[in-house]
């Protein structure tokens, strides 16, 4: 498997442990509201938040570059035809 992928189940599996150690209640800010949540509950939540905003921009950034690549490729082989005839 991927190193990567190593590494975010290393990290994952030390935020849980982390999160358990801390599972005490705390008060979070949101807009104008207080929400009483459990800290465990609360770097979870964050971390999963975290990695699907970071996929999705990843994902993104890859459909851009595909794209880049096959307009590249269209004007080589356009080029290629041109010249040929």
């Amino acid at each position: 498997m991927k190193k990567t992928f190593w590494i975010a189940t290393v990290f994952a599996i030390i935020l849980v442990i982390f999160s358990v150690q801390n599972a005490k209640e705390v008060t979070v800010k949101f807009f104008f509201e207080d929400v009483s949540i459990s800290l465990a509950v609360l770097l979870i939540s964050v971390f999963i938040f975290g990695a699907i905003t970071g996929a999705s921009y990843f994902f993104i950034w890859k459909r851009k570059e595909r794209k880049k690549d096959k307009l590249t490729t269209e004007a080589e082989q356009q080029t290629i035809n041109e010249t040929t005839e």
